[in-house]
């Protein structure tokens, strides 16, 4: 009797199409959250530094102007201003906008009042 050799049984694959899906959404979804948390602490770093300005122009310094806040920040509001007293800057996020608003006083030349994250002023 000629006794044949047990076939090896089949392998599965590692690397399957589902594995492939959820991989890639994994990666896409690490990616996003790495660009909101980016753009969270640049707003919130930013409305830090403009905090700490103002708490120091109570004392005998004086508030800065929005030229000076251009440069603290590093960079001009966004374009589009719906009022003349205050300027948002925004930090794009993959899933949220991320939102610092500077209102300024009514004086000539107009110096930094408030500063608002997230929230517009009133």
């Amino acid at each position: 009797m000629d006794e044949q050799a047990p076939k090896p049984a089949p392998t599965k694959s590692l690397i399957t199409p589902s594995r492939v899906v959820l991989l890639i959404l994994l990666a896409v979804a690490v990616g996003a959250l790495a660009v909101d948390v980016s753009a969270r602490r640049a707003a919130t770093a930013a409305n830090a530094a403009l905090e700490a300005v103002l708490d120091r122009a109570h004392g005998e310094v004086k508030a800065p102007t929005r030229a000076e806040v251009h440069q603290l920040l590093g960079r001009e509001p966004d374009a589009e201003q719906p009022r003349a007293d205050f300027e948002e800057y925004t930090w794009r996020g993959a899933l949220k906008d991320y939102k610092v608003y500077a209102r300024y006083t009514k004086l000539d030349p107009p110096t930094l009042r408030d500063v608002y994250l997230n929230q517009a002023p009133d």
